[in-house]
C-alpha cells in the first residue's frame, strides 16, 4: 500500500478500554398471555431471530427513545389502573 492510501491508525490512548469483567445478562422472567406468547414466537420464527432478542430490543427502544418510553409509560399506567380497579 502506498503512503497516500494507508489508513490512519487510532492511537491506543484514544481507543476504549475493554471491559475488565465481561458483563453477563441478568435473567428476567415474565408471564405472557397465551395470545401474546404465540404472536411473539411466530414473529421470532418469521424473522429468524430469538424471541428473547426481540424483547431485549423492545426494552432498549423503550429505555433509549423518549417518545417510545413516554408511550410505554402511558399504556402501562392505564393498564395498571384498570387492573387495580378490578381488584
Amino acid at each position: 500500500m502506498s503512503r497516500d492510501t494507508q489508513r490512519p491508525t487510532i492511537p491506543a490512548s484514544t481507543r476504549p478500554a475493554p471491559d475488565p469483567v465481561p458483563r453477563r445478562p441478568k435473567r428476567f422472567t415474565m408471564d405472557l398471555p397465551p395470545d401474546n406468547h404465540t404472536m411473539l414466537r411466530l414473529w421470532a420464527l418469521d424473522r429468524q431471530v430469538p424471541a428473547s432478542l426481540l424483547v431485549m430490543t423492545l426494552v432498549d427502544l423503550a429505555i433509549n427513545d423518549p417518545a417510545i418510553r413516554a408511550r410505554v409509560e402511558h399504556i402501562a399506567a392505564d393498564q395498571w389502573e384498570a387492573r387495580s380497579a378490578r381488584q
